[in-house]
C-alpha cells in the first residue's frame, strides 16, 4: 500500500508538468521507509534542548486508563512515537526535537502534509528556515494522544537550503513522547510555469510599461526586454517610453528566465498601443514659469514647468545677477543685503531625439527690510550668580537672521572649561579670575565671525577641592548587542564617594563605575555618563557628558535584546511597594527571576516586594531581571531615584539592615545545605527563618538540609521576619535558582513520593489516594481526600506551563475533605495539573479539561 502511493504521487506529479518531491519525515522511521525498531534511535529527529540532549529513540504504544497512545507504526509512514530513551520513563521537563530537510534551488514551494500527536502538552510547532525568523504551525489538537488532523500549510518561495521541523515537547511526568506522521512535498518548476504579461498607461506621447511575471519564484535571473514595432527600445520590470508621434504601434515584453539545472526559459507577449494625443515634440513646446516668497532676507523659490510628454529629464537651476546659487524644483535663497537682485529660473530638457531644450525666466526682486549680514551685528552678553565656589553662567547672542550655528565658549584665565549657553563652573580656591564667553557664527555667505566678552570675578568664600577636579569622560566597546561603559576614577580626598549614573536616550539604566547596558534592536542611541560628588566641605560638585553610539549588527528574536522590563511603585511614608512586569516578551514560555536593590544592595526577590526604608533621603531603586533566551544567561536593569520625605528615623534600626541573603552547599548523594544570615540581636532579637523549595514551604530555622530526588533547577526561597524593640514588623525573601545533578536516587520523578501511589501516613493525608472528579472534566472538578490532622490546605488548578489557573485556600479539620474547582470558560481543551498541598506534602495530578 505504501508503494502504492508514492506511484500515483509520482504520476500525478509527471501529468501536472512539474517537479514533485514528497519526503517523508515522519519520527521513527529509517531514510528507507522503514519503521525502528523499539529502543533504537531514530537517525533524523534529534533533541536539541531539555533536560537532556542528543539522539531520540523510538518508544512502542502504550495504553493507560481511558485513553491510549495512537498505535504504531501509522499506516502509509510507518511512524512511531519517540522521547529521549525509547523508554515509558524518562526525565520530566520541556523538549526541544528537531528533524531537518532541503529545499533544493528552483523549488517553487513546498507543503506540510503531516499529524502529530503528544504526550502531555505541545508547546510549540514551527518550521525554521535558513534565514529569518521561525513559521509557526499552531498547536494542532490531539485528543486522548491520538493524531491531529493534517498540518497544512504552504511555503512559496523558499530559501533554498536546509530547513527544520520544530516542536517543543512538555513531558509533565516519567511517561511522555511525541510522534509526527506524514510528508513535506517539494513543487519543482518547468518553462510551462513561466507567464509573461504586462499593464500600460498612455499620457499624450508617454507610455508607462508594468511588466509582470507568474512563475517568477522558481525561477532565477529574470530579465525583462521592451520592444517598439520590433525594436529593442529598453529592458527592466518597468519602463517609460515615449513616442515622437500620433499612431498605433506593437509593444512586446520579452522575458527570460533561468532555472536550477540550467535551462533557459523564455516567454514573449505583444499589444497594439494607440496614440492618438502626441503634441509635436519641439523646444518651443516647452513653458516655464516661478513663483516666489520674502520673507525679510529669505527668499523662497518654486518652478514650473510644462509641455508634451517627449520633453522629459527636467532639470532647475536658479541664478541671482546672472550667479548660479542653487538647483531642483523648489530652492531657499538667503540674501545679506537690501537691494534689487535679478532672479532666473533655467529649465533644461531632452528630447527623445537627444535635441536639448532650454527655457529661462526672470524676475526682479527687491530686498528692502534685510539688515547687512555682517560679524559688527552680532551682539553679546552673559549673566552670572556665584554661591561661594560655584559660577552659574547664562550666555545670549543677539543678530540678523542670516547669522547660523552660533557656538559657546567659556574661559577662565584663557583656558576654555566649557560649552553651551548655560554652563556651571566650580572655583577651586579664593581669588580673582577673569572669565570670558566667546560665541562664533556663521553667515550665509560663509563668513565666520567670532566675539568676546569678558568681566572679572571675585571669589572670597572658597577653599580646599574645586568641582572642576571632578573628570568627566567615559570609554566604550561595543559587541553587537551589547555596550560595556567604563568611567574614570576620582581623586578620593576630594570626591571619596562619587555616584556614575548611565543614561540611555534620557533614560536611567543603571549605575557604577563600570555598567553593561544591552540594546533591543539597531539605531542610533544618545550614551550619557553624570556624575555626582560631595567634597569634603558639603559642596556637591556634578558634571555630564553625551556621546552617540551607532548599532548595526544588534539581531531581535528570541536573544537577550528582545526583554524590555518596566516596573511600578508606590510610596506610602517608609513603605514603598513595586511591582515589576515585562513591557516585551524575549522568548515564549520563558522563566523570569526578579531581584531588587536598594542603592546597589540586594533587598529582595520576586515580581512583587515591599522595601521599608529606615530614614528620608533619595535612594536609587533598581529591578534586574535574569533569565535564559537560547541557552544564554541574560540580564536587564531598570532604575529610578525614589525621594522619601516623610519617614521618621527608626532609633537607628531599620528595616534595611535585615538580611536575608543566605549562603548554600551541596553534599554527597541528595542533600542540600541551607545557611540563612545572622542578624543585629540589637534590631533584631527573636528573628524566623522560613525556607521553600519550589514555592512550598518546606521548614522553618536559620539552618536546613533539603534532600531532594532528582536533578534540576530548584527555586529557593528563604523569608526572614522580624520586630524590632519599636514594635515595627519587617520582613525579606530572597529566591536563587539552584541546578542540582542527579544523585543516585529515583530518577525522573520531581515529587516527595509517587503521585500514583497511596499517600504515606505524615504527609498531612491520610492512607488513601487523592481523587479527580469527573475526570475528563467540562465546567468544574471535585477533589476529595483525607487529612490525618488539621491544618492550612491549598488547592490549585494549573496550567502545564505552571501558570495558575485557579487557587482555593482554607482551614480544613482532620478526616474526610472534598473541594471543588472551577474551571474558567476561557480554558480551551488541554491537559492540566490539579495540586494539593498540606503541611509541607505537595500532591499533582492529571486532568484532561473537554469542552462540550
Amino acid at each position: 500500500m505504501k508503494h502504492l502511493f508514492k506511484i500515483l504521487f509520482l504520476l500525478v506529479a509527471l501529468l501536472s508538468g512539474n517537479r514533485l518531491l514528497a519526503q517523508n519525515v515522519s519520527t521513527g522511521i529509517d531514510n528507507s521507509g522503514n519503521s525502528v525498531g523499539i529502543g533504537n534511535v531514530d537517525p533524523n529527529w534529534v533533541i536539541t534542548a531539555g533536560p537532556s540532549t542528543g539522539t531520540s529513540s523510538r518508544v512502542g504504544s502504550y495504553s493507560i486508563s481511558g485513553a491510549s497512545w495512537n498505535p504504531t507504526p501509522v499506516p502509509g509512514t510507518n511512524a512511531g512515537w519517540i522521547n529521549r530513551n525509547g523508554q515509558f520513563f524518562t526525565p520530566p521537563g520541556l523538549y526541544t526535537l528537531e528533524r531537518s530537510f532541503v529545499v533544493a534551488p528552483g523549488t517553487c514551494s513546498f507543503v506540510t502534509n503531516f499529524s502529530v500527536a503528544y504526550d502531555d502538552a505541545l508547546t510549540s510547532l514551527e518550521l525554521v528556515p535558513p534565514v529569518g525568523s521561525p513559521i509557526s504551525l499552531g498547536i494542532p489538537p490531539a485528543p486522548n494522544y491520538q493524531l491531529s488532523a493534517p498540518v497544512v500549510v504552504t511555503v512559496p518561495s523558499p530559501t533554498p537550503g536546509v530547513w527544520k521541523i520544530r516542536a517543543v515537547n512538555l513531558l509533565a511526568d516519567e511517561l511522555g513522547a511525541f510522534i509526527l506522521s506524514g510528508y513535506i512535498n517539494h513543487n519543482g518548476a518547468s518553462c510551462r510555469d513561466l507567464t509573461a504579461n504586462f499593464d500600460y498607461c498612455v499620457k499624450k506621447c508617454k507610455v508607462a510599461l508594468f511588466g509582470s511575471v507568474q512563475g517568477a519564484a522558481c525561477f532565477q535571473n529574470l530579465t525583462y526586454d521592451w520592444y517598439v514595432n520590433g525594436t529593442l527600445v529598453g529592458s527592466g520590470q518597468n519602463y517609460n517610453y515615449t513616442f515622437s508621434a500620433n499612431g498605433t504601434y506593437t509593444v512586446c515584453l520579452r522575458v527570460s528566465a533561468v532555472m536550477a539545472d540550467g535551462t533557459i526559459c523564455r516567454k514573449e507577449i505583444c499589444r497594439e498601443v494607440t496614440i492618438t494625443d502626441c503634441e509635436g515634440c519641439n523646444c518651443d513646446a516647452l513653458r516655464t514659469n516661478f513663483e516666489y516668497s520674502l520673507d525679510r532676507c529669505r527668499l523662497t523659490l518654486a518652478g514650473s514647468a510644462q509641455g508634451p510628454g517627449c520633453l522629459g529629464n527636467l532639470t532647475y537651476n536658479w541664478y541671482v545677477n546672472g550667479v548660479p546659487v542653487g538647483s531642483g524644483q523648489n530652492y531657499v535663497h538667503t540674501f545679506s543685503a537690501n537691494g534689487t537682485y535679478t532672479v532666473c529660473l533655467k529649465v533644461v530638457s531632452i528630447m527623445p531625439d537627444g535635441t536639448v531644450c532650454q527655457k529661462e525666466v526672470c524676475k526682479e526682486v527687491a530686498v528692502t527690510n534685510c539688515q547687512g549680514c555682517n560679524c559688527e551685528a552680532l551682539n553679546i552678553n552673559f549673566e552670572q550668580s556665584l554661591d561661594r565656589c560655584r559660577l552659574t553662567l547664562a550666555g545670549f547672542a543677539q543678530g540678523p537672521a542670516c547669522f547660523q550655528n552660533l557656538t559657546y565658549e567659556w574661559y577662565v584665565n584663557g583656558t576654555l572649561v566649557g560649552s553651551g549657553a548655560n554652563y556651571v563652573h566650580s572655583f577651586g580656591a579664593n581669588g580673582t579670575y577673569t572669565v570670558c564667553l566667546r560665541v562664533s557664527a556663521v553667515a550665509t555667505d560663509g563668513t565666520v565671525c567670532r566675539k568676546e566678552i569678558c568681566r572679572e570675578v571675585v571669589v572670597r568664600e572658597c577653599d580646599g577641592c574645586n568641582c572642576d577636579d571632578l573628570k568627566v569622560s567615559f570609554d566604550y566597546s561595543l559587541n553587537r548587542c551589547t555596550l560595556t561603559l567604563a568611567a574614570p576614577e576620582q581623586n578620593p580626598n576630594c570626591f571619596p564617594d562619587p555616584r556614575y549614573e548611565w543614561y540611555v536616550n534620557g533614560n536611567l539604566v543603571g549605575t557604577g563605575l563600570n555598567y553593561v547596558y544591552t540594546f533591543s534592536s539597531n539605531g542610533t542611541y544618545t550614551v550619557c555618563l553624570k556624575i555626582s560628588a560631595v567634597m569634603p566641605n558639603g559642596r556637591v560638585c556634578q558634571k555630564d557628558i553625551c556621546r552617540e553610539v551607532v548599532v548595526r549588527e544588534c539581531q531581535g528574536g528570541c536573544n537577550c535584546d528582545a526583554l524590555q522590563i518596566n516596573f511600578e511603585q508606590s510610596l506610602e511614608r517608609c513603605r514603598l511597594s513595586l511591582y515589576g512586569f515585562e513591557e516585551t516578551r524575549a522568548c515564549p514560555n520563558q522563566n523570569l527571576t526578579y531581584d531588587w536593590y536598594v542603592n546597589g544592595s540586594l533587598v529582595g526577590s520576586g515580581q512583587n516586594y515591599v522595601h521599608t526604608f529606615g530614614a528620608n533621603g533619595t535612594y536609587t531603586v533598581c529591578l534586574v531581571v535574569s533569565f535564559t533566551a537560547n541557552g544564554q544567561s541574560c540580564r536587564k536593569q531598570i532604575c529610578r531615584e525614589v525621594v522619601v520625605r516623610e519617614c521618621e528615623g527608626q532609633g537607628g534600626c531599620n528595616c534595611d539592615a535585615l538580611n536575608a541573603n543566605f549562603d548554600y552547599s551541596s553534599g554527597r548523594r541528595c542533600d542540600l545545605f541551607l545557611y540563612g544570615p545572622e542578624q543585629d540581636p540589637r534590631c533584631f532579637p527573636n528573628p524566623t527563618y522560613n525556607w521553600y523549595v519550589n514555592g512550598s514551604l518546606v521548614s522553618s530555622g536559620q539552618s536546613y538540609t533539603y534532600t531532594y530526588s532528582v536533578g534540576g533547577t530548584y527555586a529557593i526561597c528563604l523569608q526572614v521576619s522580624a520586630v524590632m524593640p519599636n514594635g515595627t514588623t519587617c520582613e525579606k525573601r530572597i529566591c536563587r535558582d539552584v541546578l542540582l545533578g542527579d544523585c543516585g536516587l529515583t530518577p525522573g520523578n520531581p515529587f516527595p513520593f509517587p503521585v500514583s501511589d497511596p499517600l504515606p501516613v505524615g504527609t498531612g493525608f491520610r492512607n488513601k489516594e487523592v481523587q479527580l472528579f469527573p475526570n475528563p472534566a467540562n465546567t468544574e472538578i471535585n477533589v476529595a481526600f483525607d487529612l490525618d490532622a488539621a491544618t492550612e490546605v491549598s488547592i490549585v488548578l494549573k496550567t502545564m506551563d505552571g501558570k495558575v489557573v485557579t487557587r482555593e485556600n482554607r482551614r480544613a479539620e482532620a478526616g474526610a475533605q472534598r473541594f471543588k474547582l472551577n474551571i474558567p470558560s476561557s480554558i480551551a481543551e488541554a491537559m492540566m495539573f490539579v495540586e494539593i498541598t498540606a503541611r509541607g506534602a505537595t500532591v499533582r495530578r492529571k486532568v484532561s479539561v473537554i469542552k462540550q
